[in-house]
């Protein structure tokens, strides 16, 4: 390869195994269509542009497209004097892909393109292998008409795919068609050389020059032709075909013969060659850059429902410090308290985190992944909050008279006395505790400590409560793009480098 044509390659190397780790973690409206464009894009580099520009000598590929009756068939065949395609005395479309090549190729390049259009069509395709001088510098293919079906519309974008020379045929009663039209813009976008063959035109002399001028007028204004000159377009008249292989006799395609022939020359092959790999890759570019939006779609996403889940979660902490500081556990049995105010406190959060969630089309899919476990606070959640308030009661009994001088019985009323101070939630309630501490600020510090720790061993419950949610909400940091966004720029930059 050429130094433009090698950064291109390596570029393009880099993007497919940029695309390879693409992954979108949540569920989203479309996320199938990014898949198809993720693993088609991949397909295309892999299976046809490094391949093209590692072998720069390989046949050009010249498909015939066209609608149901254009006579696609009934051209190619003219051409090649015998059956490639197979057209129906009752114009019914070819309905599978066929490909005329040069037995020569079989040997260097024959099985490989093959392979890419069984790739591209799947496993029926006809193939025609001889000695014709024209397909030693071109592979044909004759497509399934793109109107035949929705699998002839795949069929023939998946052979554009890999076509360096598009020949589009149409017939005289159906070049106005819209559908001609969406098909031809699409070969423009992605950059194909196209010929044009009018075919199944009038015996008479009138109509046939209006509808070839008109023909040419509509292409012209559509930018398809240099200039709107009916000399552009290869017309072919009605004519009656060969028995033996449907196609056209071989005068009727001796201008479009000789236009093909001219792709021989070497280096014309090769600047056709480049054109059409330069335009396929700026297409893909095209294709590929919504990808990067999906992922940055997918962080915004991710960090709004995360943010969901922290705002409701610390709305509950800080009801839950307000409760304590409140006196609202200085119950009978504090514990058995303690553990129903933080499993009501974590109802609520995760039913109101639920609600939010419910409103996300990402959200409401992780909801239901998550069956309706999310619509309510924790199984475990009473258990864990009782559990957490008797290792504060432990905690606190150690910590409240640490460094207090004294027997061990004095320190446990002491530190019952703080236990008690701190679940009425009043500093005041530690007055009594002046004398123990030596001074009433040590004895309401020690009785605050004590309240914090409670709130923190309780908020860990809530925590743990919440932790479900980015259980099923997943990694959160999705790349920041994973580098596509310079990966598509690096190839498009060297694709403009193929002038």
């Amino acid at each position: 390869m050429t130094n433009d044509t090698t950064e291109l390659g390596l570029a393009l190397e880099d993007l497919a195994g940029l695309l390879d780790g693409f992954e979108l973690r949540l569920p989203r409206p479309g996320a199938a269509a990014l898949e198809g464009i993720r693993s088609g894009a991949v397909r295309d580099i892999r299976e046809h542009l490094l391949p093209r520009l590692a072998d720069r000598d390989a046949p050009l590929v010249a498909a015939f497209f066209g609608a149901t009756g254009s006579g696609k068939s009934v051209v190619v065949n003219g051409l090649a004097q015998e059956r490639v395609g197979n057209p129906s005395p009752v114009r019914m479309s070819t309905r599978r892909a066929a490909v005329w090549a040069h037995r020569d190729h079989a040997r260097r390049y024959w099985k490989e393109f093959l392979r890419q259009v069984r790739d591209q069509v799947g496993a029926a395709v006809e193939t025609v292998v001889g000695d014709d001088p024209l397909t030693r510098s071109l592979t044909l293919v004759d497509t399934p008409a793109y109107d035949l079906a929705e699998d002839g519309r795949v069929i023939a974008r998946d052979v554009l795919a890999i076509t360096d020379l598009c020949v589009f045929v149409s017939s005289a009663m159906r070049y106005a068609d819209a559908g001609a039209w969406e098909f031809l813009a699409l070969a423009q976008r992605r950059g194909v050389p196209t010929l044009f063959v009018l075919n199944r035109l009038p015996s008479d002399p009138v109509q046939r020059e209006a509808i070839h001028a008109d023909y040419a007028a509509r292409l012209g204004a559509a930018g398809l032709l240099i200039e709107p000159d009916p000399g552009l377009i290869f017309a072919i008249a009605e004519q009656q075909t060969d028995p033996v292989h449907g196609g056209v006799p071989p005068a009727a395609v001796a201008g479009l013969r000789d236009e093909l022939a001219e792709l021989t020359d070497g280096d014309l092959r090769r600047r056709l060659a480049r054109q059409a790999t330069r335009g396929a890759v700026l297409d893909l570019a095209e294709r590929v850059a919504p990808l990067a939006g999906a992922l940055a779609a997918e962080r915004a996403a991710a960090a709004e429902l995360a943010g969901t889940v922290e705002h409701r979660y610390q709305a509950a902490r800080s009801a839950l410090a307000d409760r304590v500081d409140e006196g609202e556990l200085a119950a009978e049995v504090p514990g058995v308290a303690a553990a129903h105010l933080v499993t009501h406190l974590a109802g609520i959060a995760a039913q109101e985190t639920a609600t939010a969630w419910d409103g996300d089309p990402a959200g409401r899919a992780l909801l239901e992944g998550a069956a309706r476990e999310l619509w309510r606070h924790s199984p475990d959640t009473h258990e864990h909050a009782a559990r957490a308030y008797d290792a504060w009661t432990a905690g606190v009994e150690e910590a409240a008279v640490e460094g207090l001088p004294g027997r061990s019985l004095r320190k446990r009323r002491v530190a019952a006395g703080v236990k008690i101070a701190a679940l009425a939630g009043s500093v005041a309630s530690a007055a009594g505790l002046a004398a123990a501490f030596g001074s009433a600020d040590a004895a309401a510090g020690a009785v605050r400590r004590a309240r914090e720790d409670l709130v923190a061993a309780l908020g860990s419950v809530l925590e743990h409560d919440a932790s479900r949610f980015a259980d099923a909400l997943g990694p959160q940091a999705a790349p920041e793009d994973d580098g596509i966004t310079l990966g598509v720029e690096r190839v498009t930059i060297a694709a403009k480098g193929l002038e």
